[in-house]
């Protein structure tokens, strides 16, 4: 989905560290992420909040992250 804001949390998920829009293919990119888990909220209006830890690595296949978004009630 395009124009999802994307934000980087800290483990507790009250403060926001980065944040990013999704591209038109839904693509997006943090700069200068270390390696280790990374906690991420997705937000779309209309859509529940949707909150997931990423572990990051060097290897990693940085395109093998899907995020499904509910309609919200």
């Amino acid at each position: 989905m395009a124009h999802v804001l994307v934000e980087r949390m800290t483990a507790d998920f009250k403060t926001r560290l980065h944040v990013r829009l999704t591209d038109s293919s839904g693509g997006f990119h943090f700069h200068l992420t270390r390696t280790g888990t990374s906690c991420l909220r997705f937000r779309y209006r209309g859509f529940n909040d949707y909150l997931m830890p990423v572990r990051v690595s060097p290897d990693a296949d940085k395109r093998s992250l899907a995020v499904h978004l509910e309609v919200s009630n």
